[in-house]
């Protein structure tokens, strides 16, 4: 019985370690990238253009986490996605070793 536990939590060990070592997301490659402000009344300054945040907008952080509008940093680097309509759908906190 214990060497069937310790054989478990060897497999479960050892696929933990391949799970790491992948890559945490993806951004797309027709992301375009910025510096983004936030101006607080739901929209922000990509560059020197102001874009109205779409509704249901997605922010994400370097860890992939979603981020509520309010929380953003008030200066950061970004890459984005605009909709259909010019609205800002998709942001990514870049992480310093993503910026280039």
């Amino acid at each position: 019985m214990r060497r069937i536990f310790l054989a478990v939590c060897l497999i479960l060990v050892s696929s933990l370690g391949s799970a790491l070592a992948q890559p945490l997301r993806s951004i797309p490659a027709n992301a375009q990238r910025a510096t983004m402000t936030s101006l607080y009344n739901g929209s922000v300054k990509l560059g020197s253009t102001v874009y109205a945040l779409a509704p249901g907008a997605l922010i994400f952080t370097p860890e992939n986490r979603i981020l509520l509008p309010i929380s953003v940093p008030q200066t950061t680097k970004v890459a984005y996605q605009l909709d259909s309509q010019g609205m800002v759908r998709k942001v990514w906190i870049l992480a310093p070793e993503e910026v280039q």
